[in-house]
């Protein structure tokens, strides 16, 4: 008898841990009812988010080189012309050689002296992806962190007041990845002469021909490519408007003159968003969970 007593007091810590309080066979535990399983460790903050080709924590080594591409071709055109400035639609194409993984590509874009991006699109698995303009900084972690998940991004950067660095993942073997851009642009003049004026509301664009040798003034842009300057001032008291062609583009290009703080980038539309303080999980990814703990073994000698 006092065997008997030991024997249960044994076995029952075991069998209610695992629901044999419930009756289910071997101890089971009914749905429903089981334990949430142990979170897994944090997933890691990204290590760097300034997202720069020359930084060894956003960028592989190989990266501006393109080493790892059978093709990289990066081709302008130019619409809708106002003498001194135009629309530029940038094209570049990738793609990564044979029996190689996905690949992410880079190529710089700089149409011109001045260029202001103001939309493009990524064409990945049959769809075109639009970009969107945010905050340097938010654009700049939203692309490394889809990036690092596997999803399909673009990150258009600016580098300086003409030149952008373009980053597009995943590039494949076999299938060129389209990256599109177009923005406003500074154009080869059709004509020269007296300074050309431009205005787009209270914002005045003003052209002027630079004579050999001669150097722009204070707070005019220099385009040493066609030998202008460019100067943006308010329309107030500004002389030559008689003349001004109505443009849409000066605000845009002064914001490029400036150093305008955000970036083009590009995320499939059910991307999450990974918060400000770490890295957020993807849609269907999800912690890895530990399986339910086997029943205990049943005792032969049980009535």
């Amino acid at each position: 008898m006092r065997i008997a007593i030991v024997f249960l007091v044994a076995f029952a810590a075991p069998a209610l841990a695992h629901g044999g309080s419930f009756g289910e066979p071997r101890g089971g535990v009914p749905p429903g009812l089981a334990n949430p399983p142990p979170p897994g460790p944090p997933r890691p903050a990204l290590a760097c988010d300034c997202a720069r080709i020359d930084c060894p924590h956003c960028s592989a080594q190989d990266l501006a080189h393109g080493i790892r591409l059978a093709d990289r071709t990066v081709r302008f055109s130019r619409f809708q012309l106002w003498n001194d400035f135009a629309v530029v639609r940038c094209t570049a194409s990738f793609r990564a050689k044979k029996n190689k993984r996905p690949i992410e590509a880079y190529a710089a874009l700089a149409p011109s002296a001045l260029f202001a991006p103001l939309g493009g699109s990524i064409l990945q698995r049959g769809q075109a992806l639009a970009s969107l303009r945010v905050d340097s900084r938010e654009g700049r972690r939203k692309y490394l962190w889809a990036k690092s998940h596997g999803l399909d991004p673009f990150l258009l950067l600016r580098e300086t007041p003409g030149r952008y660095a373009l980053r597009a993942f995943p590039v494949r073997a076999g299938k060129d990845t389209v990256v599109t851009v177009e923005g406003f642009a500074l154009a080869p003049p059709r004509v020269r002469g007296a300074p050309r004026v431009y205005r787009t509301g209270d914002l005045v664009v003003v052209v002027r021909d630079l004579a050999a040798g001669e150097k722009p003034k204070a707070g005019e842009f220099h385009d040493t490519v066609h030998a202008r300057a460019v100067r943006f001032v308010a329309a107030a008291g500004a002389s030559g408007l008689e003349r001004a062609v109505d443009v849409p583009f000066a605000p845009d290009l002064r914001r490029a003159v400036q150093g305008d703080d955000t970036v083009l980038v590009a995320l499939p539309p059910n991307a999450a968003m990974p918060p400000e303080n770490g890295d957020a999980t993807p849609p269907g990814d999800h912690e890895p969970t530990e399986p339910d703990p086997p029943p205990p073994p049943s005792d032969p000698a049980a009535p």
